[in-house]
C-alpha cells in the first residue's frame, strides 16, 4: 500500500498562523474537535516532514474516522521518518489488517518486536522472516507469545498479540489478550473497539455491543465504532437501526466511502427506496431529516472516563454473552 497524501485546503491557515501546530492539535484532539485536529496535523506534517509524532497522530485520527487507506499513508510515513516510534508501527500493523493485507500487517508487526528495547532480544526476533504467509503468521504469533510471557502485563504486546490471532481467525485467543489489554489500559478507546470488532468477527454479535458502547462513552465521535455498531445491527436483521447508526457515522465523518455502500444496502434491503436519491447525491441533511434519530455532531455527549468497577463489570458482562451466544456473521475493523 502506498500513494500521496492530500492536503485539506483548510489545514493552511494553520500553516500560516500557527507557531506549534502539534501542540494545537493536541488541545483540539483532547477537545473532542477532530476535525479541526486533522487540519492542524496536516499543517504539522507540511512544515515539519519529519515529524513522526505528526504522521502518526494523523494516520490514527484516519483509522478512528474509519479512513484506513489515508492512515496507512500516514502511519507509513510516521515509520519512514522514525522506524523506532513502536506506536505508529503497532497502528500501521492494526490498519494494514483491516485493508486485509495479513503479510504486510505481520512484517510491521515483527518490526514492532525488532525494535523494542526489551522484545528485541526474543529468539527469532533477528533474521529473515518466513515468506509463506502461514509460516509467517505462526513465526509472529510465537513471537508475541514469548512477548507476553516476557511481560504479561504490556497492553501494547497484548493488543499486537490480539490482532495476530485475529489475523490467525483465532477469535477466542484474540479475544482473551484484548481483554486483558482493555483491563490494563482501560482508558484506551481503540482497544475496547478492537475487542468489540474481533467478536463480531467471531459471530458473537451481542457479546460486542457492550465493547463498542464503552469505546463511545470515551470517544462520542468515533466514527469507526458507529459504523461497526451499524454492521452488528445489520447483522442482528435491526435494519432501522443500522441505518440510523450509519448516517450517524456519516454524519460524524462524510468523507468515509464505504459507509456510503453499506448505508445504500441497508436502505435497499428495507426498500426505503425514497431514500436512496439522497445517499446517491450524499445529501447528509435529506438523510438527517429521513432519520431524525441519527446523531448530531453538534449535541454528542461529553466523553466519559472508565472507573475500574466498571470496567469489570462490562468485561465479565462479555464474559457472560460470549459463552450464551451462537455464531453470526460480520466484517468490521478493529
Amino acid at each position: 500500500t502506498g500513494g500521496q497524501y492530500a492536503f485539506s485546503e483548510e489545514s493552511k491557515k494553520y500553516v500560516e498562523q500557527e507557531e506549534d501546530c502539534l501542540a494545537v492539535a493536541l488541545r483540539l484532539l483532547a477537545e473532542g474537535r477532530d476535525e479541526e485536529a486533522r487540519h492542524a496535523l496536516e499543517a504539522e506534517v507540511q512544515k515539519h516532514p519529519d515529524s513522526s509524532e505528526g504522521w502518526r497522530l494523523l494516520g490514527q485520527l484516519h483509522a478512528a474516522n474509519d479512513e484506513d487507506i489515508d492512515a496507512i499513508i500516514c502511519l507509513q510515513k510516521g515509520h519512514e521518518v522514525d522506524p523506532y516510534n513502536l506506536e505508529a508501527l503497532l497502528a500501521l500493523g492494526v490498519s494494514l489488517t483491516n485493508e486485509l493485507d495479513a503479510s504486510q500487517a505481520l512484517q510491521h508487526l515483527r518490526t514492532w518486536v525488532q525494535n523494542h528495547e526489551v522484545f528485541s532480544e526474543l529468539p527469532g526476533a533477528s533474521g529473515e522472516a518466513p515468506q509463506e504467509l502461514d509460516a509467517l503468521k505462526e513465526h509472529v504469533c510465537e513471537l508475541f507469545e514469548n512477548a507476553v510471557r516476557m511481560r504479561p502485563d504490556d497492553p501494547d504486546a497484548r493488543v499486537a498479540l490480539g490482532v495476530v490471532h485475529h489475523i490467525r481467525r483465532s477469535f477466542a485467543a484474540a479475544t482473551a489478550h484484548l481483554m486483558e489489554a482493555a483491563r490494563l489500559r482501560p482508558t484506551d478507546f481503540t482497544i475496547w473497539n478492537k475487542l468489540g470488532a474481533t467478536l463480531a468477527n467471531a459471530g458473537l454479535t451481542k457479546a460486542a455491543l457492550p465493547a463498542y458502547n464503552m469505546a463511545l462513552e470515551m470517544k462520542p465521535n468515533y466514527t469507526r465504532v458507529w459504523s461497526n455498531l451499524a454492521i452488528a445491527n445489520a447483522n442482528m436483521d435491526n435494519f432501522p437501526e443500522a441505518a440510523r447508526l450509519y448516517v450517524s457515522a456519516l454524519r460524524l465523518n462524510p468523507r468515509a466511502q464505504h459507509v456510503w455502500h453499506y448505508l445504500h444496502s441497508v436502505l435497499l434491503t428495507m426498500q426505503r427506496f425514497d431514500t436512496l436519491p439522497l445517499v446517491d447525491a450524499a445529501d447528509l441533511e435529506g438523510l438527517s431529516k429521513a432519520f431524525p434519530a441519527a446523531v448530531d455532531p453538534k449535541t454528542l455527549p461529553r466523553p466519559m472516563t472508565a472507573d475500574p468497577m466498571r470496567v469489570e463489570s462490562v468485561l465479565r458482562e462479555i464474559s457472560t454473552l460470549e459463552r450464551q451466544e451462537g455464531p453470526n456473521t460480520s466484517v468490521p475493523g478493529p
